[in-house]
């Protein structure tokens, strides 16, 4: 039916509302099959984690460098941020946007 898809992880069906939508796989997701909380924040041209790529040079990869933001769930290289992090934090991180 119009206004719903299935998710790409568990091929469960859902309302496009309560969906993750990947700008740039086009896939839909549960929020719960990524175990991430969808909220309007993380909607804005997100990305799953196979699409993820770094906010600041765009590229995906090196993922074990790759930080996501609890709120917007966008992720960002360490090596990429300014100034660079050496390491990856012991607790949650947010982007320089959602410290705001």
């Amino acid at each position: 039916p119009l206004g719903s898809a299935r998710c790409a992880v568990c091929e469960g069906p859902g309302e496009l509302c309560d969906l993750f939508f990947c700008t740039s796989c086009g896939h839909h997701y549960h929020g719960a099959c990524l175990d991430t909380a969808l909220t309007a924040r993380k909607r804005a041209g997100w990305q799953c984690p196979e699409c993820k790529v770094c906010q600041a040079c765009r590229k995906p990869g090196n993922d074990s460098k790759m930080l996501v933001c609890e709120t917007c769930d966008k992720g960002y290289h360490t090596f990429c941020l300014k100034p660079p992090m050496e390491e990856l934090p012991a607790h949650s991180w947010k982007c320089k946007a959602c410290r705001v």
